[in-house]
């Protein structure tokens, strides 16, 4: 069984709409996150250039 790492038991002080948000905020934080990964990771590819196969000056390797 997996240990239970965090338990809403530790914030049993807290009122439920509360934790409500804050699990609503941290869903967000994390598309947002994802959001920006997946930005920079498309911005390589069609901007930089990277993973593309650069040949060289005199194409020698198509002939």
């Amino acid at each position: 069984m997996i240990p239970d790492l965090f338990s809403w038991d530790k914030l049993s002080f807290l009122k439920k709409p509360l934790k409500e948000w804050i699990v609503i905020s941290l869903l967000l934080a994390g598309s947002v996150y994802l959001g920006y990964t997946a930005h920079l990771g498309a911005s390589l590819v069609y901007q930089q250039g990277a993973a593309v196969y650069q040949p060289t000056e005199n194409c020698i390797e198509f002939e």
